[in-house]
Parts: structure tokens; sequence; C-alpha cells
């Protein structure tokens, strides 16, 4: 059982009084703990704790008989796995967006999920998630005020539940110097009344990708 900080070795053992267990990075056995055990066979554990993550871990387990000989086991290893860290985190804005729109990456060393927290500073505070695992993040954030100052904190969770957070990072949007887009101009024609009374009308209409005048 390993995790990112502990391991549990579980081991059966027979004909001993004791096991030692001798444990260290890469290959080093500078690492020790004992457990006194039954000569009858049994089962054991001996739990590892404040372990580095994504590191190698070797260990032998040796038996001690009653009358304090001790003997050999072979060695063994196992690699704790890595947290996720998050790095290269960037901001860009998105140019032609019809409000103030910013694009944020960042790269995580194992598959995790994206996440972002942000807002005004001072002000309340939006969460995105996306829940795909993956190494390279990419969220896009929009509908921002203009000219102002944000606060944002990515997150990334990969799939053991280990949790990466970011400092907490400051932007601030540009002023809104972009002319609306005006789409789907139409124009109808049509008729109103009959005889001297008959009235021509014309209905002007289009889509505009913000909000604006007529």
């Amino acid at each position: 059982n390993v995790s990112v900080a502990a391991a549990t070795i579980t081991f059966r053992s027979k004909d001993a009084s004791k096991v030692n267990l001798y444990f260290g990075k890469g290959d080093g056995l500078g690492g020790f703990q004992s457990i006194n055990t039954a000569t009858r066979e049994s089962t054991y554990s001996i739990p590892l704790s404040d372990l580095d993550d994504g590191t190698k871990y070797t260990f032998k387990l040796n038996g001690v008989d009653s009358d304090g000989n001790e003997f050999a086991g072979n060695c063994y290893n196992f690699t704790t796995p890595a947290r996720p860290k998050i790095s290269n985190l960037r901001f860009q804005p998105v140019a032609g967006a019809p409000s103030s729109t910013q694009k944020v990456s960042w790269t995580t060393n194992v598959p995790s999920t994206s996440s972002l927290k942000y807002g005004p500073q001072g002000g309340k505070q939006v969460d995105l998630l996306d829940s795909k695992l993956v190494t390279e993040h990419e969220v896009t954030i929009s509908d921002l005020l203009d000219s102002t100052t944000y606060s944002l904190v990515a997150q990334s969770v990969d799939n053991a539940g280990n949790t990466a957070i970011s400092d907490s990072q400051v932007f601030t949007t540009a002023l809104d110097t972009r002319a609306p887009k005006i789409t789907n101009f139409t124009i109808e024609n049509s008729i109103r009344g009959t005889g001297v009374e008959a009235r021509g009308q014309v209905i002007l209409s289009w889509t505009t990708d913000e909000p604006a005048t007529s």
C-alpha cells in the first residue's frame, strides 16, 4: 500500500521471534524498524511515514530467531507516486472577444483536473472546474469587468485525490476600446392599411456581440 508520503509493508513470518526492516531512498538502507513476531506463521504489517513523493525506496526484511541470529532477506523496492505540481502558469488576453477575456494555462507533472478560483480583488469569487485528467491545462474566463484587477488561484487534483494549488496571481483587464460587431442585418418591408390610408413600413434588425445601443 503506497501513497505519496506513506507505505505499508505486509509480510508473513514463521520461526522468527523478531523481524527487522531496513529501508531507504534509492538503494540505501539507512532506515530501521523492528517488530516482534510469533514463531508460528502469521501476517504482520509495518507502516512507513514521512516519505518523499516521486521517490524510489529499497527495503529488506531480516528474520531474527529466538537465539538472536539474524538472517538476511531479499531486497525489494517501490516508488511513491509524485504529487501534482503546477508550473508555467500564464495569462493571455483573447483578442477580438466581445468582453474582457483571458486564457489561463498551466502545466502539471501528472494528469490532473483543471480548476480556477477567480474574482475582482476584494469581491465575489467564481469557481470553474474541468474534471478531465490532463497535464496541459487551459481554461478561458470571459465576461470580466474592464480595467479591473483580478486575483486568481489555479488548482489541480490527480486521480488519487492529491491536490496542487498555485500561489495567488493578479492581473488587470484592459479598457474596452473595441466597437461592437454588427451581424445578421435584415430589412423587412410591408404595407399597412389600404387605399389612401395605406402606409409603408420598414423594420430594420441586427445583432451585436455585446450589449449596445440601437
